[in-house]
Parts: structure tokens; sequence; C-alpha cells
């Protein structure tokens, strides 16, 4: 007697697990959720070399860095590796001794990738990246602004494991415009609405790149739109089952 109801408890534990197991496969292939193979990726990312004549305060190849590795942390669970560019040089400096001189791109990448264990590499390129705002503010008239963010990115990924699978890809804002008009009020003397995107343009210097205040202007949401893409048309490239499809390059 006691040897069937061990037997029966062996059994049920059995086709629960089963049961269970299906269920997080059709969760997976239903909810579009990432598979665990997709969870388990590492992704090493490189300061992004900028190539846009911006010039100003930001560190753009740092900043951008650093929004992408939280990014894939936080929407798909990859894990990034940020290191310091001491570590960089250093690890950069074996793989020079380490490999042919006459090695590809690609090839010194993913050595630099299979040295921090990593299995993809990101070795991106900010090729444009330009605000401007245009504005008039007369007592007599009210005001005009003319406000505009222009963002992009040459995204180029290699699989550690096969050097010679590499995304490349341009990643891009659409160019984004707005246009303001203040309004003339009349009270006692004539005075002018302050024109939002002018007081926020000229606040951006004092902000820190990726700072919560930062990712509330019409820069920060442009930039972060931008840095979701890169994201989702990667990790649907490396994992065309668990992701969508490669998609194209326009934010929208």
């Amino acid at each position: 007697m006691m040897a069937k109801s061990v037997r029966y408890i062996v059994i049920m534990l059995v086709a629960v697990s089963a049961v269970l197991s299906a269920v997080g496969i059709h969760a997976a292939e239903d909810g579009g959720q990432y598979s665990p193979a997709s969870a388990s990726k590492k992704v090493l990312i490189l300061p992004l070399i900028n190539i846009s004549g911006y010039n100003g305060n930001w560190d753009l190849g740092e900043g951008f860095r650093k929004l992408l590795a939280e990014r894939f942390d936080t929407l798909v669970k990859w894990q990034p590796f940020v290191p310091s560019r001491y570590q960089l040089d250093k690890m950069r400096k074996q793989v020079v001794r380490e490999i042919a001189p006459e090695a590809s791109r690609t090839e010194r990448l993913a050595k630099l990738g299979e040295k921090f264990g990593a299995d993809y590499v990101m070795d991106n390129t900010i090729d444009t990246f330009s605000i401007r705002n245009f504005g008039i503010v007369h007592p007599s008239f009210g005001g005009y602004s003319a406000y505009s963010v222009d963002a992009g990115i040459e995204v180029f990924m290699v699989n550690v494991s096969s050097p010679e699978n590499v995304f490349q890809q341009q990643v891009r804002t659409q160019k984004m415009s707005e246009h303001q008009i203040g309004t003339l009020f009349t009270d006692g003397h004539l005075w002018t609405k302050e024109l939002g995107t002018m007081e926020e343009f000229d606040a951006l210097k004092d902000m820190a790149f990726g700072s919560p205040q930062w990712r509330e202007t019409r820069l920060g949401v442009q930039v972060m739109k931008l840095t979701d893409k890169i994201v989702s048309v990667t990790t649907g490239y490396a994992d065309p089952v668990g992701n969508s499809a490669v998609e194209s390059g326009i934010v929208k």
C-alpha cells in the first residue's frame, strides 16, 4: 500500500512538472515574452564614437553608452558590460598581442568580447546629434519659437561566437520640429507669454545627460525613443524567435 502511494505521488509530481513547463513555453510564444536564452545574453557596450560635430558640454559617447546599458537591462534583461576606458585599453592591448596583425575589425571586437565573457559587442557611432532653437519675442507682437531635434546612431554589433555574423543598421529619430507662437496679454501694460520651447532649450545646458529632468524634455523623449529602438532592432536580430523580426531603423 505504501509503495503504491509513493508511486502515485511521484507520477503526480512528474505530471505537474510537465504541465508547468508546457505553460511556460506557451506563455513565451503567445505573450511575446523574451525567451530565457535571450534573457541570459551578455553584451559589451563600447563608448560610442561621436562624429556628429556636436561639441557641447555632454560626453555623448559615455552618455548614450550608459542609457543603452540601462535599457538593455530594463527592457530585455540582457546583461550589459560597461567597463571603464582603463579596463578596455588594458584588454585591447592583450587582444593586439594575441591576434594576427591582419585581423579584421569584427575579429578584433569578437576577441575583445571574449575577454569580457560577452555574447555580443556593440561598437556604435553617433553620426547625427543636433538640437536647434530659433526664437523671437517682441513686446508688441508676441513671440515665435522653432525647436528641432535630430539624432542618429550607426549600430554595429558583432556576434562573439561567429565574428562574420554582424548586425549593422542606422537608427535615427524622425527629425522633430515644433513651432510655438507666444500670446500677447493686456493687464495694465503689455507683455508676452514666455515660450516653453525657448525656456526648455535654455535650461538644457544645466541638465546632466540622461538625468530624470533631462528625460522629460523634448530632446530627452526623442533620445530615449532612439535608445529603445536600438535595443529592439538588435535583440530582434539576435533572437528572431523570442523577439520581433528586425525592424526599420526609424523611430516613430
